[in-house]
């Protein structure tokens, strides 16, 4: 009771990126409704960036902590620890048990607050919830299989942070809008959220997720996730292909310029741009200014698995002939 209206720390205020992290939990349904699972995300209101999602069978603190675990690890990338930082979510008995808040205040020294009228004082997670299930329910019903339904998931919250332009950042996505107010370097923008979901996710071959705007929107995700100079240092000249996949292909040319052919889903795109050699480490940099870096050894260049490329499962690239 002394508590009540002083719960509440974000409300009418306005934050700078990486100060609050929103939460909640909501339900998808997949295989065309017959099934459902539960998606927990963090959103920084200040720029629209979702530090990091989970996906469960049940809205519990196990989904919760592992959500949490990833957000962590993705904000400590940018260099901002927990210390300080206030996490906004509603009263669920998940947010007011024991462990979840010994966790966030004792453990990580977070600040932890309530929402106090339900959705209403949480705007931004039920503004995102609505776009996100809206715009990708089709992709979603569409997943015949747990493992589906993560890839879709995965691939629509890094458009979310890499493509989705927004009318109050300038319209720029909120990658490029943390990137070019020096919030991020732009070298790292490339890589998005890890996710905190089940092991067993995986990138469908095949199936029923081959509608026509379903590909045009992954295309044009895919186009915007691509990161984008003059080769120097030994020759890598050459075309490698794909461990998994030899329609996907590099070709570096002499003249330190590089084309990238990709096919994903069946969908065939492509993109240029200059590449840079220092002892073993290719930097790929494409036209939009951001880099892909890849080691090379023997003949084959080695992507992280945490770069676009990566979560295509494309870690591996062979020189042809090499």
């Amino acid at each position: 009771k002394e508590a009540e209206g002083k719960l509440n720390l974000v409300r009418g205020k306005k934050f700078e990126p990486f100060e609050v992290l929103c939460t909640d939990f909501t339900e998808i349904k997949y295989a065309n409704g017959t099934r459902k699972v539960y998606l927990m995300a963090m959103l920084d209101p200040g720029s629209g960036w979702v530090a990091g999602w989970a996906v469960g069978k049940s809205a519990n603190r196990e989904l919760a902590f592992r959500c949490w675990e990833v957000a962590k690890a993705n904000l400590a990338g940018w260099g901002v620890g927990p210390e300080g930082l206030i996490v906004h979510h509603d009263q669920d008995s998940v947010y007011t048990s024991y462990r979840w808040l010994g966790q966030l205040l004792i453990e990580d020294k977070a600040v932890v607050s309530f929402c106090e009228r339900g959705a209403k004082d949480n705007p931004w997670m039920e503004s995102f919830w609505g776009r996100f299930k809206v715009e990708n329910g089709l992709l979603f019903g569409d997943a015949a299989t747990l493992g589906e339904l993560e890839w879709a998931i995965g691939m629509q919250m890094r458009y979310h942070n890499h493509g989705r332009r927004h009318s109050r950042l300038g319209y720029r996505s909120p990658m490029e809008y943390l990137a070019s107010e020096g919030f991020v370097p732009k070298t790292l923008a490339e890589i998005g959220p890890k996710s905190g979901s089940v092991p067993g996710a995986h990138i469908p071959r095949k199936g029923g997720m081959m509608r026509y705007r379903v590909l045009v929107g992954l295309f044009l995700a895919a186009l915007c996730l691509i990161p984008a100079g003059c080769g120097g240092g030994r020759s890598v000249a050459g075309t490698y292909v794909s461990e998994l996949n030899p329609d996907n292909r590099f070709e570096l040319k002499g003249n330190g310029t590089f084309e990238l052919y990709l096919t994903v889903l069946g969908i065939e795109m492509g993109d240029h741009g200059r590449y840079e050699v220092e002892g073993d480490t290719v930097t790929f940099k494409f036209p939009d200014g951001t880099l892909l870096r890849a080691k090379l050894s023997d003949g084959t260049l080695m992507f992280p698995e945490n770069s676009l490329l990566g979560f295509y499962g494309l870690t591996i690239w062979h020189k042809q002939g090499g």
